[in-house]
């Protein structure tokens, strides 16, 4: 356990910033006792390369307390996706928590720091161009997908359309949903390399074009429905990969 004796702007100023803090990207004070820190108002004043740190509850508390909320600095929990909005939230939470660094947020989803898009909520999608979705002016900030449970999408088609830096999406979590068509929706993803897309039952129009120019896609997760109708129209599915998804 490491006891932090003194506050901790003090720690930042005369620790973090001697080992150039501008330049850290991950920061675990998980071990850290703050019953004696006095002021945390400059706390990660000058990381400002920082996106992910880990603490357990009570720092959490106690450091929000003092910084006027991390939610109001532009954190979230990596667990939940939740943004802290309120102490009740705050005094909810137990054990180690990780948060990370929020760069553009709106409703239903959020970029954090290092390049992972989160889906929160219902994220609207009305139009089927690529150049429309809610996320198009960061399309080459985003390295990773995943959604939480309570999260939506209207349309898939073109989704992630020109994601050119995309490597990973975990749709999982997803409100299940059937009868999708997946027009363009990843494709020019060109350096995408796993998919899962198991909140979806059913396809009912043509997938041709969700995978083109992916050429370094390597996993496909997806129900035995949506498998057996993709490899019936993807050439660049190959039959191993429905025996694996489908046991036919």
């Amino acid at each position: 356990m490491v006891v932090l004796e003194e506050d901790i702007e003090k720690l930042l100023e005369d620790d973090l910033k001697r080992h150039n803090c501008s330049s850290l990207e991950v920061l675990d004070i998980d071990g850290f006792e703050t019953s004696k820190t006095k002021d945390a108002n400059m706390f990660l004043t000058g990381c400002t390369a920082l996106s992910e740190i880990s603490m357990n509850d009570s720092v959490l508390r106690r450091v929000s307390r003092m910084t006027n909320g991390l939610a109001e600095n532009g954190w979230a929990n990596k667990m939940t996706g939740e943004r802290y909005l309120s102490q009740e939230d705050l005094n909810a939470i137990t054990g180690k928590v990780t948060l990370v660094k929020i760069t553009m947020a709106e409703s239903g989803w959020y970029l954090d720091a290092a390049g992972c898009l989160h889906l929160t909520g219902a994220v609207t999608n009305n139009s089927d161009d690529s150049d429309a979705t809610q996320w198009k002016d960061f399309k080459d900030q985003i390295k990773s997908v995943v959604a939480y449970p309570g999260s939506s999408v209207t349309n898939f088609n073109y989704l992630f359309y020109g994601c050119r830096n995309l490597r990973s999406v975990d749709l999982s979590n997803l409100a299940h949903v059937s009868d999708v068509t997946l027009n363009y929706t990843f494709a020019n993803c060109r350096n995408l390399s796993t998919v899962d897309i198991s909140c979806i039952g059913s396809l009912w129009r043509s997938t041709a074009s969700a995978f083109h120019y992916t050429s370094t896609l390597r996993e496909i997760t997806a129900s035995k429905n949506v498998v057996r109708f993709m490899a019936s129209e993807l050439t660049d599915i190959s039959r191993s990969w429905l025996d694996a998804n489908t046991g036919d």
